[in-house]
């Protein structure tokens, strides 16, 4: 009995995995900076990665959704699981947010009405 509790305890977290899993993507990854982290559900976690560019210095925030092979469905598009989105890719990343339980429902429109209130037009609806 203590074994299998050793071993279920040696298993990463959602979390780790999702910053493993982030990091294996950016071009410098010990500078990655996290924020936001959560994990709505199993296997699934949300947050906001800022890490240094090709020039050596840091850009923004982006958020992503990380979905892990214990959640299912998975979203068809997938890079190890990370789903990066740009402020043009808003309305699918509160989608794919919303599916996984990052996101209440209806935070695309609440997003999008805010931003366009300070003068962001959207390439894509």
């Amino acid at each position: 009995m203590m074994v299998a509790v050793g071993l279920v305890s040696c298993q990463p977290s959602t979390l780790d995995e999702a910053q493993t899993a982030v990091k294996d993507l950016l071009n410098d990854p010990q500078s990655a900076q996290f924020k936001e982290m959560e994990t709505p559900s199993t296997g699934v976690a949300c947050g906001e990665v800022n890490s240094k560019n090709a020039m050596g210095g840091y850009s923004d925030y982006t958020p992503f959704v990380f979905v892990s092979d214990r959640a299912k469905p998975r979203p068809v598009a997938e890079d190890r699981g990370v789903h990066f989105y740009s402020l043009d890719g808003a309305r699918e990343y509160f989608r794919v947010s919303e599916q996984y339980g990052c996101a209440a429902p209806g935070a695309w429109i609440q997003f999008k009405a805010s931003m366009e209130k300070i003068g962001h037009k959207f390439a894509v609806e």
